[in-house]
């Protein structure tokens, strides 16, 4: 098993551009895990809270899973989530989700097929964490190189948005991805 636990803090003026803007002039604090229960399942774990310096609103993320790694060419995974979000007048909504999603790879692990789903019982309200649906591929050209496309369908009381992602992604060396 291997854990984490963390407390940063970003104000909203630091680095050159580079940080994710969910990041900026926030504090956030948390705990991560990962635990191997066989050789071919494991369980993750994350609990965190982050609060926006600017406006003081706040979110709140509890998620636990368990990714299953079948065989050489199928892989899945299913868990919960509890997202909280409120705002700096005290108004709260909450997402309680389903997830669920796996992978599949053919013609000798160059094309694998993916798709992931956080679902929950009602309306989505966390505005961090809508109801979605994934659906993708990735196609591998070298040995460090993919060619990437999805599509997102993102739905909950304060969203609703279809999002394209395409591209290459390459690794020019471990531990880097560009």
């Amino acid at each position: 098993w291997d854990a984490k636990a963390y407390l940063r803090e970003q104000a909203g003026a630091f680095g050159m551009g580079q940080q994710a803007a969910s990041e900026i002039a926030t504090r956030k604090f948390g705990v991560d895990g990962r635990f191997k229960l066989s050789g071919t399942a494991q369980l993750q774990a994350q609990a965190y809270q982050q609060q926006n310096l600017t406006n003081s609103t706040q979110n709140s993320v509890t998620e636990g899973r368990v990714d299953n790694h079948i065989n050489d060419v199928l892989s899945a995974y299913y868990g919960a989530r509890m997202a909280q979000d409120q705002t700096a007048a005290g108004a709260t909504t909450q997402s309680n989700q389903l997830l669920g999603g796996g992978a599949y790879s053919m013609r000798d692990k160059r094309l694998t097929l993916h798709t992931a789903a956080e679902i929950s019982g009602g309306t989505a309200g966390s505005s961090i964490m809508p109801n979605r649906l994934i659906l993708g591929g990735d196609y591998k050209v070298t040995e460090q190189s993919k060619l990437f496309a999805e599509q997102e369908f993102a739905r909950g009381e304060l969203i609703s948005a279809n999002t394209t992602r395409a591209g290459i992604r390459t690794q020019p060396w471990i531990g880097n991805e560009m």
